[in-house]
């Protein structure tokens, strides 16, 4: 089972679900809706497959499903695909972070990363704290109350040009209070990704914190965050279903959206 949907949660407003799914070369794809309560019957708005490369998020298993929990950008307005001149080509839709207590840092220059192909308006845009003694604490919503292994994408872009030569952004990663991984911001200009994975979670919600180390003489900053679960194939024996077969290749994006 990839995802129980209830519309009726989200105040009227569209439900959307993603994941990642590899094909193996099969060039087949079976969606099912099923019908978990008797009397409500399944149904959906729309379906939007897009084929990756892959390159895109290379420590994700080819043997299970990544559920989309959040893909947010901190700085920045919501990004998605508008057209042929779209930067965010897969058509993933970053989401406006709201985080008011902290500063938003910008720049009109290029910034230069290799890794998930994100578009230049996440890379452009970060936050930070005022104080270089303060961390940035993020919270995420898991919609499942049982553990499960979590995938973390984090984006750091250096948007600060430093003449000091000693100057450094050094930050240690937590989730939920367990010292995950220290990074050193890369130099100007430039984007570091960091991915981790598996973590263990348990929701309603998580918090992960970054905090500059003794050391730093930044604060720290952050332009992104994805994040994913992870799910084994099955199937769903309940009641009535309706079925969808696509046929693609490789690696794919899957988006649903009901409305």
């Amino acid at each position: 089972m990839w995802a129980t949907i209830d519309t009726a949660s989200n105040g009227g407003d569209p439900v959307y679900h993603e994941a990642i799914y590899v094909t193996h070369g099969s060039g087949l794809l079976k969606l099912c809706l099923v019908e978990t309560e008797k009397g409500k019957v399944p149904f959906i708005s729309s379906i939007e497959v897009v084929p990756l490369t892959l390159s895109l998020y290379p420590r994700m298993e080819t043997s299970a499903i990544f559920h989309l929990v959040t893909r947010t950008n901190f700085g920045g307005d919501e990004i998605r695909f508008t057209g042929p001149l779209t930067e965010e080509k897969y058509n993933r839709i970053w989401t406006r972070g709201e985080t008011p207590s902290y500063i938003k840092v910008y720049t009109s220059s290029n910034v230069n990363n290799l890794e998930n192909d994100p578009p230049s308006d996440l890379l452009s845009n970060s936050i930070r704290p005022l104080v270089v003694s303060d961390p940035i604490i993020l919270t995420v919503d898991f919609p499942q109350l049982t553990p499960q292994p979590a995938y973390f994408v984090l984006y750091f872009s250096e948007l600060e040009y430093s003449s000091n030569p000693i100057g450094a952004r050094i930050m240690q990663i937590k989730i939920n209070g367990q010292y995950e991984q220290t990074v050193v911001a890369p130099e100007y200009g430039h984007c570091k990704v960091v991915t981790i994975y598996p973590v263990m979670v348990v929701g309603p919600t998580i918090n992960i914190t970054l905090a500059s180390t003794g050391v730093s003489t930044l604060p720290p900053m952050i332009a992104g965050m994805e994040v994913f679960t992870k799910q084994a194939n099955g199937s769903n024996g309940t009641r009535r279903h309706f079925c969808f077969v696509f046929m693609f290749v490789h690696v794919i994006s899957l988006v649903l959206l009901l409305v």
